[in-house]
């Protein structure tokens, strides 16, 4: 009987602590990217790198017991500033590619989660000095990150106001890196 107590709490433990997920969902987000360096071929320096940075997502998503996860796709654009020489050049890094996240859901509203991108294509144009400069590189970039998210009661959809922190890393005609912090909304159905 004490048993049977037990797997009895334990399956309703884990069954109102299941994640109430979305087949799919989309985000939207905006935030700032700091502590960056930039390295290119032939620089004897390293030059510190900050600006913006917005984007979206998409995920097919899933859940089992206390973990959602979600599998899809991004855009991401990055208006970064430096110096150089007394020179200030913008550096605009687009990149699309597959984004996956794995989420807790111990907490019904406050959901922890670690996030992973890696990019398909990543287009960067540098201009300043009256020049420009692109290049487009192929699976040459990633993102790792935590985050938090606070889901909001909606009926019908999954609504979460997140904040994350994410280390991007990208070799573009040198070494180009950053740490990331977003805010956004995500809405799932």
């Amino acid at each position: 009987m004490k048993r049977l107590f037990i797997l009895a709490v334990t399956a309703a433990v884990l069954v109102w602590a299941a994640p109430s997920f979305a087949l799919v969902d989309g985000e939207v987000f905006g935030g700032y990217n700091f502590g960056g360096e930039y390295r290119g071929v032939g620089l004897q320096d390293s030059y510190s790198i900050n600006g913006g940075d917005y984007g979206a997502r998409a995920h097919l998503t899933g859940g089992f017991l206390i973990v959602d996860y979600g599998l899809g796709g991004y855009f991401q654009q990055r208006p970064l500033d430096f110096d150089v020489a007394s020179k200030s050049y913008t550096l605009v890094n687009t990149n699309y590619g597959f984004d996956g996240f794995l989420r807790l859901g111990l907490i019904p509203i406050v959901k922890p989660y670690l996030r992973a991108g890696l990019s398909i294509a990543d287009y960067n144009e540098a201009k300043g000095n009256s020049q420009t400069r692109s290049e487009t590189k192929y699976f040459n970039s990633y993102y790792t990150g935590i985050g938090v998210g606070l889901t909001l009661p909606v009926p019908v959809v999954t609504l979460m106001v997140y904040g994350e922190y994410l280390y991007n890393h990208q070799i573009y005609t040198g070494k180009l890196t950053g740490n990331t912090f977003n805010l956004g909304i995500s809405l799932g159905i």
